[in-house]
Order: structure tokens, then sequence, then C-alpha cells
């Protein structure tokens, strides 16, 4: 019983709302309208077959600064007073949306000094109804285009600091690049005792200046090729080779640093028939050799690093697997990020600069290749790679 007394409460507040807010609508069935306008959430308007707005929703009213003695006199065009471009558009819109029978839909921006940005954002939906009304469901954007000027504007300053980034990142490795070549030339002549023989301690000097260099120069190269992919420079160069011989002479390139660390390499590569691919071969053996040099660099002495190389189906599959330090789960998810490392890179002397992982995972993506890395904490990594025997241009 008290929920019926509530519910003839409620309607016949709601009526009496109605016929207080409205006096001019004489018409009950507009009446009826223009409180179906006000439960629609946005703002709503009903045009009538001669363009004058006929109802009009409570936010219609407030948007446009409506009075009710202005239903039936005032003109579509009128709306938007001061905006003659913005009247005709919308004008143009009724008109075509009563004759075409079919609903439209249209964006508007005006000015309007009280706006956050100097400019209010709406978006209307035209709908034709009978005897030529036509009813315009309009919502206020203006909060929301403001949000996403602003995030545009956010997301074209970090392009362009990328961008900065990504070209002083390749401007230092150019002029790095050069003085390197040459400590690494003359420290080499001199290893190799070519103007003569070294006392001891220099002879070990040499060597220790040619390894650091060569390393600076590796991390270096690393820098610039992500910094090339990041500028959307780096281009893969596209032949047909025998992957088992990239994989072969990339192992007897890091074959003396596996030797002096007392570590064993076995290869199981499956090359009958011939692992032929499609891919750059330079990027390839970079993979390799990546993935090669931290297999090395984290096995303590006395470790076994496998390569396997197979073709299964339309895919060359490569895997690197070590008895190294292994790798905690909680960081696996964040290597392949540039200058990331895991723990136990902390645990060896010739730290590097957390681009090697991430290197080799952008150019396995730049071949449309798949990349996964499972590790154990005092068991091993095992890195497994797969590449498209045949490449899609």
């Amino acid at each position: 019983m008290a929920a019926i007394v509530a519910t003839m409460a409620f309607m016949l507040g709601a009526m009496f709302a109605a016929a207080h807010r409205k006096p001019e609508l004489a018409d009950d069935t507009l009446k009826q309208k223009a409180d179906f306008m006000d439960a629609y959430p946005g703002a709503m308007l009903r045009f009538d077959h001669e363009d004058k707005v006929q109802i009009a929703s409570r936010l219609a009213f407030d948007l446009f600064g409506l009075k009710n003695r202005d239903l039936g006199k005032t003109d579509v065009d009128s709306l938007f007073a001061g905006d003659e471009t913005a009247s005709q558009k919308l004008k143009d819109l009724v008109q075509a949306t009563r004759e075409n029978q079919e609903t439209l839909a249209a964006s508007f921006e005006l000015v309007d000094t009280d706006a956050p940005d100097g400019v209010s954002s709406l978006e209307l939906n035209l709908v034709p109804g009978k005897d030529g009304a036509v009813y315009a469901f309009v919502a206020d954007c203006t909060e929301k285009a403001v949000k996403i000027r602003e995030l545009e504007n956010a997301i074209e300053s970090a392009d362009k600091h990328a961008s900065e980034k990504t070209l002083f990142f390749a401007g230092v490795s150019h002029e790095l690049r050069t003085p390197l070549n040459a400590i690494i030339g003359f420290s080499d002549m001199m290893r190799s005792r070519l103007f003569g023989p070294l006392p001891g301690k220099y002879a070990e000097y040499a060597d220790l200046i040619h390894n650091s260099g060569q390393h600076m120069l590796d991390l270096i190269g690393d820098v610039l090729d992500l910094s090339k992919i990041e500028a959307g420079k780096y281009e893969l160069h596209i032949d047909e080779f025998d992957a088992a011989d990239v994989v072969r002479s990339s192992i007897k390139m890091v074959r003396p640093s596996a030797d002096a660390a007392q570590l064993e390499i076995v290869t199981m590569i499956e090359d009958e028939p011939d692992l032929l691919v499609e891919a750059d071969r330079k990027a390839v053996r970079q993979i390799l050799l990546n993935l090669l040099s931290n297999a090395i660099k984290f096995t303590p002495k006395g470790g076994r690093i496998s390569v396997t190389a197979k073709a299964v189906g339309d895919q060359l599959d490569i895997t690197v697997e070590d008895t190294g330090t292994g790798i905690r789960p909680s960081e696996l998810k964040h290597l392949g990020t540039p200058y990331s490392q895991a723990e136990n890179a902390n645990t060896i002397d010739a730290r590097g600069s957390g681009l090697g992982l991430s290197l080799v995972k952008t150019l396995i993506d730049l071949h449309n290749g798949d990349f996964a890395i499972s590790s154990h904490p005092g068991v091993g990594t095992k890195v497994e790679f797969k590449l498209p025997r045949r490449h899609n241009t």
C-alpha cells in the first residue's frame, strides 16, 4: 500500500512539474514528448516541418540558452547565433535528414570564452520523425575534446623527445666508433708484435685494451642499431642463405671466449636438407652472437652451452641453452626491455648495457618471428627463437 501511494505521489509530482515548466505547450502530446526528452541523459530538441524548435529538454534549454517563450519561434539556424558557418551546417543537416529520411551525425566546434580552450565541442545525431519533424540528440563533448587534445599533445611531445634521443644516440655512437677503431687497431698491432717484442706486462695490457675496446664497440653497435630501429631507419637486407653456416660461423667467433671460460659448446644442427632461409644474414648472426655471448657470460666454469638448429615446418627453429646461473621468474618479464638486466648481471665482472636481449627481440620481431625464454635459478636458461623460412614482403 505504501509503495502504491509513493508511486502515485511521484506521478502527480511529475505531472505538476511538467505542467508548470512548459505552460506554452498546450498540446498534451507535446507535453508527453517533452517529459520523455527530459529522461534523455543529453540535450534533445525537436524541430517541426518549418525548422522551428518545437520542444526541448531541460539540458537543451541550458545548453542553447532557450526560454519557454522561444518554443515554436526559434529557427534551427539561430541556435548557433554568431557562427554563420555552424548555423548553415546545422540547417542543411536537418533538411537532409528530413528529405532523405535517414539518421545523420555531425560534430561542431564553437567559439566559447567560458570553455577551457575557448572552444565548445558538440556531437549531434539527427533522427527523422513523423510529419517532417527532426529530432536532435546533442552531447556536449567539450571536456572529452580537451582531454583528447591534451593526450595528443603529450604523445606529440613524447615522440619528439624519443626522436631527439634517437638522433643523439646515433650521433654519439658514430663519434665514439672512430677513436675506438683506432684503439682496437693499434692494440691489435701491439698484440701481434708487428714492430717487435713487448715486455710481458705490456703485452698483457695490450690484450686488455683490445678486449675492452672491442667490448665497447659491440655495445655502441647495439645502441646504434636500436636507435636506427626506433627511428624507423633500420632496413632488413633479405637474401637466401644456409642458416647452418651462420650458426657454425657464430659459434666459431665466440669459441675463444668459451674456451677461456672453460665452457663446452655442443651443437646439434639438422642440415639435411639444407637449412635455407630468407632473412637478413647480418641480423641473424647478430641475434646468435648476442645469445651466445650472454650464455658464456652467465655460465660458470665447467658449464655447458647447447645450440640446436632445425627446420620445423615452414619455420627455422634455433635454441641456445646454458647451465648458467639462471633468472628468477619475476625478472623474466622485464628481459627484452632496453637497459633492463636481471639480478644475475650483478654477479659477473663484465656487465653489459642491458641492450642485448632487447636488440635480439626487436630483430626477431622485424622478421615476424617468435621469441621465448625460460629459466630456473641455479639450473640455467633456454632461449628459443623461430623465423619464417620464407620472407613475406
